[in-house]
C-alpha cells in the first residue's frame, strides 16, 4: 500500500491568509465565465452567424444544442461518478481539453454534421466536464456557507455573459474576425489554460485535515508515518459523517424531495436554454442589429449576476425550496414577456424580471442538493438530476425552433414553455429537506 505525505495546511488551505475554499470560488467564477459564455450563453450569436453564412433553418441549428443535452442526459451520471471517484481537478482538465478540441472542430464547420458533432460535444463537456465537477468541489469545501459560495461561483456564468457576449457578437460580426476564426481562437485559448486550472484545484478539505468551511478535524495526523492513506481518509470522512448527513445515491433517489427538485429544476432550466438559443435571433428578426441584440442578453446576465450574489447570501438563511419556487415563478413571467413585445421598455422590464428569477434561483438550486443529500455522493446525485434537465433542454429549444419555422413566430411555444416553467417552480414548494427516505 502506498502512502502519501500530508500537505502543510498553511501552504494549501490558505493563501494570503484566506481560506482556500474562497480561492476555489474565484477560480470557478473565472472558468465558468470563459467556458460557459462562448459555448452556451452566446449560442444565439453563433446560430445567427451560421444562419446568415449557410442559410440553415432555426430547427436545423437548434438540433446541435439539443444533441448536446441528449448526450448530457446519459453522460451526467457518468461524469458525476467520475468526479466522486477521481476528483474535480482531473475531470476539469479533461473537460477543458475536450472543450478546446470541440471549438477547433467547430471552426472547420462546412456541413451540418460537423456542426452537430462539434457543438454537441461542446455543450456536453461544458456542463459535465467543468460546471458539475467544480460545483462538486465547492460542495466539499463549504457547508454553512455553501449557498453563499455557490452563489458567488454561479455568478461566473452571468459575468461572462455580461462581458463576453457583446465581444463575441463583435468578433463574429461582418467585417471582423468571423465565426470560424473566432472559434479557432477559443480552441487555442482553452488548451493554454487547461493545465494551470488543473493545478489550482484541490478536491476536498478532508485531505488537509479540515472540515468544510475551514474548521480543523480533531487529532488529524500530521505525518505520513501516523496513518496510511486509507486510514487517513477514514478518520477524516468518519468525523465529517458525525456532523453532516450524507445520502448514498440509492437513498437519495428514494426521497420525495429528490424527484421534486430534479423535475422541477428541469422545467425551470429549460426556459434559460430556450432563451439562450432563440432570444438574439428573435431580436435580429425584429430589426435589432446582432450587436444590439447581444446587449439584451448581456443585460439579463448583469441583473442575474447581481441577484446571484444577493441570493447566494440569503440562501444560507432561508428555506431554499420555497425561495427557489417563488423565484422560478418570476423567471417564468419574465420569459413570456420577451415575446409579448420587443419594445425597448418591455425588453428592459423582462430582463429585470427574468434576471432576478433566474439569478436568485441558480445558487440555491446548486446548494440545496448538498444541504439535503450531503457531500458523499454529490457529484453522482447531481449527475443523475441532470438527466431530466438535459431531456427538457433537448426538447424545449427544438420545439420553439420548429414552431418558428412553421409559423414564423415564437409566442405560442414561449407561452407553453412558460407554463411548464411555472409548474416546475411550484414543484419546489413541497420539496422539504428529507430526514429519512420516504419511498420504500
Amino acid at each position: 500500500m502506498t502512502r502519501r505525505s500530508v500537505p502543510e495546511k498553511t501552504h494549501v488551505t490558505t493563501f494570503g491568509g484566506i481560506f482556500y475554499g474562497w480561492w476555489l470560488v474565484v477560480l470557478t467564477v473565472l472558468v465558468t465565465a470563459v467556458v460557459a459564455t462562448p459555448s452556451f450563453g452566446a449560442i444565439g450569436v453563433w446560430i445567427k452567424a451560421l444562419e446568415t453564412h449557410f442559410g440553415w433553418s432555426r430547427t436545423q441549428l437548434a438540433v446541435a444544442f439539443s444533441l448536446g443535452h441528449l448526450e448530457g442526459s446519459a453522460a451526467g451520471p457518468i461524469a458525476g461518478f467520475l468526479v466522486d471517484k477521481y476528483g474535480t481537478s482531473r475531470v476539469v482538465f479533461v473537460g477543458l481539453i475536450l472543450v478546446s478540441l470541440s471549438f477547433l472542430l467547430f471552426s472547420r464547420t462546412n456541413s451540418l454534421i460537423i456542426f452537430y458533432i462539434s457543438f454537441g460535444i461542446l455543450m456536453l463537456v461544458t456542463v459535465a466536464g467543468t460546471w458539475l465537477p467544480l460545483m462538486t468541489a465547492l460542495n466539499n469545501w463549504f457547508s454553512a456557507r455553501r449557498s453563499t459560495a455557490m452563489g458567488i461561483a454561479s455568478g461566473g456564468f452571468s459575468l461572462g455573459g455580461f462581458l463576453l457576449t457583446p465581444v463575441i457578437a463583435w468578433m463574429v460580426g461582418p467585417g471582423n474576425l468571423g465565426w470560424s476564426r473566432s472559434a479557432l481562437i477559443f480552441g487555442i485559448f482553452f488548451i493554454v489554460i487547461a493545465f494551470p486550472v488543473k493545478k489550482g484545484i484541490r478536491n476536498r478539505p478532508q485531505d488537509y485535515g479540515l472540515l468544510p468551511d475551514g474548521a480543523a478535524i480533531p487529532d488529524f495526523p500530521t505525518s505520513e508515518e501516523e496513518l496510511s492513506e486509507k486510514n487517513q481518509d477514514d478518520h477524516a470522512l468518519g468525523f465529517v459523517q458525525e456532523v453532516q448527513v450524507s445520502y448514498t445515491v440509492k437513498e437519495a433517489m428514494k426521497t420525495r424531495a429528490f424527484w421534486l427538485i430534479a423535475i422541477g429544476h428541469a422545467f425551470c432550466t429549460m426556459l434559460l436554454g430556450t432563451l439562450s438559443v432563440h432570444l438574439i435571433p428573435m431580436l435580429v428578426d425584429e430589426g435589432y442589429t446582432l450587436q444590439k441584440a447581444s446587449y439584451v442578453w448581456s443585460g439579463i446576465m448583469l441583473i442575474s449576476g447581481v441577484t446571484q450574489l444577493t441570493f447566494g447570501f440569503i440562501g444560507d438563511k432561508v428555506a431554499k425550496h420555497k425561495a427557489i419556487g417563488y423565484l422560478g415563478i418570476l423567471q417564468a413571467i419574465g420569459f413570456v414577456m420577451f415575446v409579448i413585445s420587443t419594445d425597448l421598455a418591455v425588453l428592459v422590464l423582462a430582463c429585470f424580471i427574468f434576471g432576478i428569477g433566474f439569478g436568485g434561483r441558480v445558487p440555491m438550486a446548486n446548494s440545496i442538493r448538498g444541504d439535503y443529500f450531503g457531500y458523499k455522493s454529490y457529484g453522482t446525485i447531481s449527475g443523475i438530476m441532470m438527466v431530466p434537465m438535459s431531456l427538457m433542454m433537448l426538447f424545449a429549444p427544438l420545439f420553439a425552433a420548429r414552431f418558428f419555422d412553421l409559423r414564423g413566430d415564437y409566442f405560442i411555444p414561449f407561452a407553453l414553455l412558460a407554463a411548464f416553467g411555472l409548474i416546475g417552480a411550484l414543484m419546489h414548494l413541497p420539496a422539504r429537506n428529507p430526514s429519512e427516505p420516504l419511498l420504500m
